[in-house]
C-alpha cells in the first residue's frame, strides 16, 4: 500500500473577541482592545490532530500595540466573563507603530508631539 500524506506543525493567531470601554495602557487612550488567542498545532492532512502552547493577547485598535496576558484571564475573557483587567496584568510584547507620544505645552496647554523645543503655537520654551 502506498501512502502520501500531509502533515506538519504550524502556529496559528486567531481573534476571538473585541473587549470595549478599555485605557490603553500604551497611548493612553480610550479604545476597543482585541483579544487574540495563539497556539500551535499539529495537522494531518490540513486536519488540526491536536493543539498545545496556548497564549492570549490584547492587541490596541488605537495604536496597535501588543499586550500578552496570562493564560488564566484570557480564558476567562474567551468564554465571555468580564474580569477585570489591571495594568499588570497586561505584558508589553509590541509597541505600535502609529503611536506618537504627545506632550503639552505649559504656557498655553496645546498638544504637539515630542521633539520640540519651543511650542510651535506660541513660541514658549518646553
Amino acid at each position: 500500500m502506498f501512502f502520501i500524506g500531509v502533515f506538519g506543525i504550524e502556529e496559528k493567531h486567531k481573534e476571538i473577541r473585541n473587549i470595549q470601554n478599555m485605557v490603553c495602557k500604551d497611548c493612553e487612550r480610550m479604545t476597543t482592545y482585541e483579544l487574540i488567542e495563539k497556539y500551535n498545532f499539529f495537522h494531518f492532512f490540513f486536519i488540526p490532530i491536536f493543539k498545545w502552547n496556548y497564549g492570549y493577547y490584547l492587541k490596541c485598535r488605537s495604536c496597535t500595540a501588543v499586550f500578552e496576558i496570562p493564560k488564566e484571564l484570557g480564558e476567562r475573557l474567551k468564554v465571555g466573563e468580564n474580569p477585570v483587567i489591571n495594568d499588570v496584568d497586561l505584558n508589553p510584547m509590541f509597541r505600535g507603530e502609529n503611536y506618537t507620544t504627545l506632550i503639552r505645552c505649559s504656557n498655553c496647554g496645546r498638544e504637539m508631539e515630542t521633539g520640540f523645543q519651543y511650542c510651535p503655537h506660541c513660541g514658549h520654551k518646553l
